[in-house]
């Protein structure tokens, strides 16, 4: 390969690697950081649109966070324990 044709290999690759290695979770978990704000009023399938999965996706695994005490709902979603939120996205 020339050069500039090996750093967009490589640029791919890493791109690829960042996006499986992430887990939904902690995409998810992130994605409610960034939004705190508004988090109650952005709809499921909003989420699931930005970060490339389903609502189904994204409606598990915001059940996930409440049963473990992250969330006291999920919708609308209400954030019960925001440093635990932070604790999974470190």
């Amino acid at each position: 390969f020339p050069s500039h044709d090996r750093m967009q290999v490589n640029y791919l690759i890493k791109s690829i690697e960042r996006e499986t290695i992430i887990t939904k979770d902690l995409k998810i978990a992130k994605f409610i950081l960034d939004h705190t704000a508004n988090i109650g009023k952005i709809k499921n399938k909003d989420i699931a649109f930005e970060l490339n999965t389903t609502s189904e996706t994204v409606s598990r695994i915001l059940k996930k966070f409440q049963k473990n005490g992250l969330l006291e709902s999920t919708s609308p979603i209400k954030i019960k324990d925001i440093e635990g939120i932070r604790l999974l996205c470190n």
